[in-house]
């Protein structure tokens, strides 16, 4: 009986794979219409076998798809539990492309809606270094590297 529900689980995940290319194309949450969605987890079930599902496919599809489940997991505010797709997804892709590519993708990745997610080690003051009047002499430095380490 498990086996029966975890093959239904993987169909009903297949059945969403087209749909989650085309909103990484279209980045348009209207071609998901009025999907039943999955949980975030349920994506979980291909979690050794992405290559098997992306066997045969162009590498702008597999771009797509990862597009798509990066965009589903911001719309939907849901996470892919402890195995995500994207990484499995992405390091397949990686090998299939230039590093510029992948390099492109991966950007893309950590800001699919175009404002930078910046590592938390960076300085405190950064959004306001594009001021006219902001202060980057050596103390304003050290001022806000001290602020990191509180």
């Amino acid at each position: 009986m498990e086996s029966s529900q975890s093959e239904a689980r993987k169909q009903r995940i297949l059945d969403v794979v087209p749909l989650l290319v085309k909103l990484g194309q279209s980045e348009d949450l209207a071609v998901l219409g009025g999907l039943a969605r999955p949980s975030g987890s349920e994506f979980g079930v291909f979690w050794k076998e992405w290559d098997t599902v992306i066997k045969g496919w162009e590498p702008a599809d597999v771009a797509h798809l990862i597009k798509g489940l990066t965009l589903y997991e911001k719309f939907f505010n849901t996470g892919f539990g402890s195995v995500p797709p994207v990484a499995q997804l992405f390091h397949l892709y990686s090998w299939a492309v230039k590093p510029s590519e992948s390099a492109l993708l991966a950007d893309w990745i950590l800001a699919p809606d175009g404002h930078p997610k910046l590592p938390h080690l960076w300085p405190v003051k950064l959004p306001q270094a594009r001021r006219h009047n902001y202060d980057v002499s050596g103390p304003m430095a050290m001022r806000a590297a001290a602020s990191l380490s509180r």
